[in-house]
């Protein structure tokens, strides 16, 4: 009878496998996971404090305007740490166990496990700390320190790693040009006609007197610039209230920087007012028929063009019927 005797070799290298998943590639696992974790608590950390130096940010920029710089900027720190609060760390509630410091100098300190610790630091627009009440803060910084526990890493010692974060909130540097219009001339491209409302015997007359011109610009002739023929800056004339008539008056020159081309000479007593007023129960020669009706351009009246063409012709708009130039007046 023979014995046959195994080799041993079979089983030193099971041995070995073994020694090396639980020396070698437990711990790497271990490692790797711990390492996922604290990516994962800084990236939550980092959000955190986004989310809080934005909120700052826009309570800057919407604070009262009768609050001093410091009051804006002690509730803006405030409006953040609320917002910081509202969040939390694999669990770990931060409206607890959070230690907030507003404009401190001392850097950031180290956290017990599982508790926080964030600074809000005013800035100006080149990031250098500010104190409170310094108009110059325009800025939040939000820095963080977040005291993380290893699961696994705690068995071994580890059991408190500080996580850092921070980030900076705040408005963009503007440069704000307020451009005050004072000419008055915002319709001066506006299709018009300059009318004379006057009494003639038993009935109203109503005569168009305007002088439709193709100069001093490519504008359509019948618009108020064109007729009048102001400075650049326009006349300050309007095709609708208040119309300003009486500038239309070549009396009135010397209202403009250069003096008014044409004349239109606005009769307040044919419209039945007196002095330069607008308002009144035109026309006025019937009342009173020593009131001159005047020349080829006295007016007392300015109407737009609803047809919008230079002249105005009989038109309908909305069901509504405009026979002739009074209608449009008296409408």
């Amino acid at each position: 009878m023979t014995l046959k005797i195994r080799n041993k070799s079979g089983v030193s290298m099971i041995v070995a496998a073994l020694i090396a998943a639980f020396f070698i590639l437990l711990p790497l696992g271990v490692l790797g996971f711990e390492m996922l974790r604290f990516s994962i608590a800084q990236m939550q950390l980092r959000s955190v404090c986004d989310a809080a130096a934005l909120s700052g940010a826009a309570a800057i920029a919407s604070t009262r305007s009768t609050w001093t710089p410091q009051q804006a900027q002690e509730e803006a720190m405030k409006a953040a740490f609320i917002t910081f609060k509202q969040n939390n760390i694999f669990g770990d509630s931060l409206a607890t166990g959070t230690t907030v410091n507003y404009n401190p100098t001392a850097p950031l300190g180290t956290p017990n496990p599982g508790q926080c610790i964030v600074n809000f630091t005013l800035l100006d627009q080149t990031f250098q700390r500010v104190e409170i009440g310094d108009p110059a803060a325009k800025l939040i910084r939000c820095e963080s320190s977040f005291g993380y526990k290893p699961p696994i890493g705690g068995a071994l010692g580890f059991n408190n790693i500080p996580v850092i974060a921070f980030a900076e909130g705040g408005l963009p540097q503007l440069d704000i040009i307020l451009c005050y219009d004072i000419s008055g001339s915002m319709d001066d491209q506006t299709r018009v006609s300059f009318v004379k409302r006057s009494w003639d015997t038993d009935k109203v007359k109503y005569e168009v007197v305007s002088q439709l011109r193709t100069s001093p610009t490519s504008l359509p002739p019948s618009c108020i610039y064109n007729m009048q023929g102001p400075p650049i800056s326009g006349t300050r004339v309007n095709a609708i209230g208040p119309q300003n008539l009486s500038y239309a008056d070549y009396s009135k020159a010397a209202l403009y920087a250069n003096g008014n081309e044409y004349a239109y000479q606005f009769s307040p007593a044919l419209r039945g007012g007196t002095g330069t007023s607008e308002v009144g129960a035109p026309p006025g020669n019937k009342t009173d028929p020593n009131i001159p009706v005047g020349g080829a351009t006295t007016f007392t009246d300015i109407v737009v063009n609803i047809n919008g063409l230079n002249t105005f012709s009989k038109t309908t708009i909305d069901g509504l019927n405009f026979e002739n130039i009074g209608a449009v007046v008296e409408a």
